[in-house]
């Protein structure tokens, strides 16, 4: 047996998984870039919420325990168009506080990188709802442009608040998910919305727009043309 390692040691640390296949569960733990595993549910009588550090290749003998409770994951597949949502919970439901779910960027990212935020589910006792939108990540499918519009993702945004019997929630957006979220809120007055975090995101297209245009504006389309093209060159 490897002597245990703590998480509080200064190594640094990506997520891993494993599923437990009597509870259907995904559990996370904590491996360490060299391998070690770190954290693993605890399995004491009477202490099933403990996380235990496992496998470590150094400090032998040290035999500290990592208390930290882990949020339960759940994954699932909403029905929708004849296809398929993927969406992902992290923690339980908490009567006194909404949970918050995340809307993407693209269209054509996933929510793999609002997984980042999954720490809020255990330090904030908040449950954190995020999903693949119709076409993306796990919502994988192709051949279908004709669906590739803001009716077919605000519909689906419904369709799952549904679903997940969401009737009160914090909506938090980034890029092209705040756009979803402005029309949303704009098109369907949707009940049960506490408040809207827009993250990187455009208010207005025409405005934007411009934006993207004030370079021409001030250094004239010479020498813009010759900065694109530094740039592609890596000439710059």
């Amino acid at each position: 047996m490897h002597g245990i390692k703590s998480l509080s040691e200064g190594a640094s640390y990506r997520k891993g998984r494993r599923h437990n296949g009597s509870s259907g569960v995904e559990e996370r733990e904590m491996i360490s870039r060299d391998g070690d595993v770190c954290a693993l549910p605890g399995k004491e009588e009477g202490d099933s919420g403990t996380f235990h550090a496992l496998l470590g290749k150094r400090e032998r003998g040290n035999q500290r325990k990592c208390r930290r409770k882990m949020a339960k994951i759940t994954e699932g597949m909403m029905p929708y168009l004849n296809y398929e949502t993927y969406y992902r919970i992290v923690g339980e439901k908490n009567p006194k506080k909404a949970p918050l779910l995340l809307l993407h960027g693209g269209p054509g990212s996933t929510h793999n990188y609002f997984e980042l935020l999954d720490d809020i589910a255990d330090r904030d006792q908040r449950q954190i709802i995020m999903y693949d939108q119709l076409g993306c990540g796990k919502s994988f499918l192709e051949g279908k442009p004709e669906l590739w519009t803001k009716e077919t993702w605000v519909e689906e945004l419904i369709e799952l608040r549904k679903h997940l019997n969401l009737e009160e929630i914090h909506l938090l957006g980034q890029s092209w998910g705040g756009m979803l979220a402005i029309i949303y809120g704009s098109d369907c007055a949707p009940k049960g919305i506490k408040s809207m975090i827009l993250s990187s995101t455009l208010p207005y297209n025409s405005v934007w727009e411009a934006e993207q245009k004030a370079p021409y504006r001030l250094y004239g389309e010479k020498k813009c043309r010759k900065l694109s093209e530094g740039g592609r060159n890596g000439k710059l």
